[in-house]
């Protein structure tokens, strides 16, 4: 992917970056620092990571809920 982005940043075109988490990879990160690319990259599931989330997470990932979550902010 460097070439490629290399090419367009040269070039002055806007690049934007998304990913699923096979590219969670820090050298990707650091190449869209280095480059000033923005940039969305799922990261890989870890299990303390899932440990910090679990109190929000009311259903087994990957499985769709059978309702739609709706949340209000109510500002006081």
């Amino acid at each position: 992917m460097e070439p490629i982005l290399r090419h367009y940043i040269e070039r002055n075109i806007t690049v934007k970056v998304r990913g699923d988490a096979a590219f969670a990879i820090p050298g990707l990160f650091e190449l869209c620092e280095e480059l000033g690319v923005e940039y969305a990259i799922r990261i890989k599931e870890n299990n303390k990571l899932s440990e910090k989330v679990e109190e929000y997470t009311k259903r087994p990932v990957g499985r769709p809920g059978n309702k739609p979550v709706i949340k209000f902010l109510i500002k006081p």
